[in-house]
């Protein structure tokens, strides 16, 4: 049986649910958590695959640090307004709030965040705007997966879903904006409008790259099987090394310097627009015949809300636009830089670093899950002697 999206109650959920008190589906739904298994219980079949999606982001959705840090600095600031509603949050950091109604999220097994019942209970995604996707879940004991070979099991039935093979079903949560149409998770939108998307190269091709083992713990081991680890922007991540890349062209004038910034491997924009306040750093560092440092430069790639003053806004300052300099794929762009010092530089560095968070609210991270999640990761380096 499947149930498909209504406002009156359904197991679908929207992708456009905004930050004003619009009723997302599944907030008054008749889905129950009986309907909807543990992680736990795929485990001892797919141990593997468990393991790689426990250390994985989709697994710490909501018992992340950050996340819960700010979702209750969050619902602090909705209590005083109104208009704003706390509980958007937890479409993606913990559907199964949504879809049961349990806003409180007293079950451990909606705390499992993006649990292996997110993904593979979905029938098929409907697309209900240009902006806003559905997930149809199947109430019943099936299984989807990617493959189209049967495999009989005594747990559960296992059926191919068409869902699981393409972009889609990752719209649901990268995919938001607000009312006004300021992106609030852009990533899908990014890949839709690139040449990624045109040739057929699906997220998952690179957030779920081929781990080469067995799907489950009594299968015969085969090649191809998708990793369950969503390497991402995250420190951890080896997409980031190389991602982008930078090159110092060649010298024309003697206090002149050119710097070509490349996304050269990221299938939507780099960085991504959404949730985060990540950032691309290109930092330029000259130095003198004895080696001192006389010259710094910087130039940022992101999304940064601007207020009527065309300065960042801050904290909960209103914003008037959206200033964006994130690199399309396969864009590249030329930074010039330009300083009676550089006369006098002898060697010269760029260096593209990633963040994911920016310093001040690293600050306010346990360190070690700070080394672990949100360090600065160096992407790309050049040197160039003259």
């Amino acid at each position: 049986m499947l149930v498909s999206c209504g406002l009156g109650g359904s197991l679908a959920y929207w992708a456009a649910t905004s930050v004003l008190n619009r009723v997302p589906v599944g907030s008054a739904t008749d889905a129950t958590l009986s309907q909807f298994q543990s992680a736990e219980a795929c485990r001892p079949c797919h141990m593997q695959i468990y393991e790689e999606w426990q250390a994985s982001w989709m697994a710490k959705a909501y018992t992340n640090q950050l996340f819960r840090q700010e979702f209750a600095r969050w619902n602090a600031y909705a209590k005083q307004h109104p208009r704003l509603n706390p509980s958007s949050c937890l479409r993606c950091h913990a559907p199964l709030a949504l879809l049961t109604g349990d806003m409180e999220v007293r079950s451990s097994l909606i705390a499992e965040g993006v649990t292996c019942d997110v993904c593979h209970r979905v029938s098929h995604v409907e697309e209900k705007g240009a902006y806003s996707f559905a997930l149809v879940f199947s109430q019943g004991p099936i299984k989807y997966g990617p493959s189209k070979e049967r495999r009989s099991n005594p747990f559960h039935a296992s059926v191919f879903g068409e869902a699981l093979t393409t972009s889609r079903v990752c719209a649901a949560c990268h995919l938001d904006s607000d009312d006004a149409g300021t992106p609030l998770e852009w990533t899908y939108q990014e890949w839709r409008e690139s040449s990624y998307a045109r040739q057929g190269i699906q997220c998952h091709d690179c957030h779920m790259r081929a781990a080469g083992d067995g799907s489950s713990s009594s299968s015969t081991k085969t090649q191809g099987r998708s990793s369950h680890r969503f390497e991402g922007g995250h420190s951890t991540s080896s997409l980031l090394k190389g991602a982008a890349t930078v090159a110092i062209l060649p010298h024309t004038q003697r206090h002149q310097i050119k710097v070509q910034v490349s996304n050269t491997r990221v299938g939507h924009n780099f960085p991504t627009k959404g949730a985060h306040p990540n950032t691309l750093t290109l930092i330029l560092s000259g130095k003198n015949d004895s080696g001192e440092e006389i010259y710094t430069a910087q130039r940022t790639y992101a999304l940064v809300n601007m207020n009527a003053q065309g300065q960042p806004a801050t904290g909960t300052e209103p914003v008037s636009r959206v200033k964006d300099t994130t690199l399309k794929p396969h864009e590249s762009r030329t930074e010039m830089f330009e300083s009676p010092v550089l006369g006098h530089v002898r060697t010269i560095e760029a260096e593209l670093v990633y963040s994911l968070i920016p310093d001040w609210l690293g600050k306010q991270l346990d360190a070690n899950i700070f080394d672990t999640d949100y360090r600065p990761v160096p992407v790309d380096r050049a040197v160039k002697v003259f």
